[in-house]
């Protein structure tokens, strides 16, 4: 009964497609044991520059760019392994801290991405746009200021040197997501479905490729990302 009830609220505020899609998602999940998945992403662009609200200062917090060897970081909830392998590709780090606990952190990327859930590469504009990934703010701030914050830093950091757009994708079944990157003014672009059927994957996009197959790591789909005209 529980999950009629997501499935209806889902139906309401993405529409009954999502659904229903969903609704596959989680049978393939569950007969397949996580080895098949049903993944539909909106790829959305977020214009620097339109942050005009004024945030008070707080002496207790502090926002910028983490440094691999930086005490606040042993404080992401990511292994170690993984964030150095971050570092060596070239990814930024930016994250805020109250009273010298982790507050929120958020990571971008120039250039050419590879998606680290489906089997897909992405393009942008390196001289103008980023990918921002890894969004992640503790429970306890959630209901503050410090995505505000962090935010803020991040569009003066970018603007500074020339950068226009912020790039992402969201899960459509994530409508909380979707809300939130509305509000701070980002725009949907692409739209792509993934169909995971262990080392198969299926893509369909509203752009090129329309269609994608792979086997494997064979044959990894490119898409183009562009802002909005």
């Amino acid at each position: 009964m529980e999950f009629l009830k997501v499935v209806r609220s889902m139906a309401a505020e993405l529409g009954w497609p999502v659904a229903m899609m969903f609704v596959c998602h989680r049978v393939l999940e569950t007969v397949s044991g996580s080895r098949a998945r049903l993944l539909p992403y909106v790829f959305v662009a977020q214009p620097f520059g339109q942050e005009t609200a004024a945030l008070r200062p707080d002496a207790a917090v502090w926002v910028g760019r983490l440094l691999a060897g930086d005490e606040l970081v042993a404080q992401i909830p990511r292994a170690p392994e993984v964030l150095s392998a971050r570092w060596d590709a070239g990814n930024l780090c930016y994250a805020a801290s109250v009273g010298g606990v982790l507050a929120g952190q958020i990571w971008l990327q120039r250039g050419t991405v590879d998606d680290d859930e489906v089997r897909c590469r992405y393009r942008l504009p390196a001289a103008t746009a980023v990918w921002d990934f890894d969004l992640w703010v503790a429970p306890r701030f959630r209901l503050g200021r410090t995505m505000a914050r962090l935010w803020r830093h991040v569009d003066v950091a970018m603007l500074t040197e020339g950068v226009q757009w912020s790039f992402s994708r969201i899960s459509m079944y994530n409508s909380g997501s979707i809300k939130s990157h509305a509000r701070l003014g980002a725009t949907p672009t692409r739209r792509a479905v993934f169909l995971l059927l262990g080392p198969l994957q299926v893509m369909w996009s509203d752009g090129r490729p329309r269609l994608a197959v792979s086997w494997g790591l064979r044959g990894r789909p490119t898409l183009d990302l562009t802002p909005p005209r």
